[in-house]
């Protein structure tokens, strides 16, 4: 059986609710648009350092998992490594 927070992403991917990428996920801070934060457990720590600093700044709940890059990057059916997810402000936040 597939792990439930990786479901749980790959929902929010599908129903268009989730940034993925530091870039993205930075910029989705920034705007106002991101209510939720997930960053891999291999994330490299300059990509870490920006999320958690945007993060901090702008009052956007961050939580590190447990999962690594390909996981994420599995669960969310692309073919690059994903260090940082996203969720946008959505009811989707309360599956997490």
């Amino acid at each position: 059986m597939r792990d439930k927070f990786l479901s749980s992403l790959g929902l929010c991917r599908r129903a268009g609710a989730l940034f993925f990428g530091a870039e993205a996920v930075a910029s989705a801070i920034r705007k106002g648009e991101a209510a939720l934060v997930f960053t891999a457990a291999d994330i490299s720590e300059k990509s870490l350092k920006k999320v958690v600093t945007s993060t901090a700044f702008y009052g956007v709940e961050h939580r590190r998992s447990e999962k690594t890059m390909a996981e994420l990057s599995d669960a969310l059916g692309v073919t690059h490594n994903v260090a940082a997810v996203a969720v946008k402000k959505s009811t989707f936040v309360n599956l997490f």
